[in-house]
């Protein structure tokens, strides 16, 4: 009977085993994918602002004063 008793746990701990190892493997997977996912959706916001900066960029006129030479502010001012 004992013996029946110790293969039964010996089969059950090799499936249990067996089973952990699988669980580790897939949420090693599922991690490995989350970050690919969390890095494909941090390029994709980058790319947003870098096109909403490009955009607002060209839309919009430079009204900073630094940016203009003083050349070019005596002659938009003579006209």
């Amino acid at each position: 009977m004992s013996s029946i008793m110790s293969w039964e746990n010996t089969k059950k701990a090799a499936a249990e085993a067996k089973l952990r190892t699988r669980e580790e493997k897939l949420e090693k997977k599922k991690a490995e994918y989350a970050e690919k996912m969390r890095n494909q959706i941090a390029a994709i916001h980058k790319e947003a602002q870098e096109r909403k900066f490009s955009s607002v960029r060209t839309l919009q006129p430079v009204t900073d004063p630094s940016v203009f030479s003083y050349s070019s502010v005596v002659l938009f001012c003579t006209f």
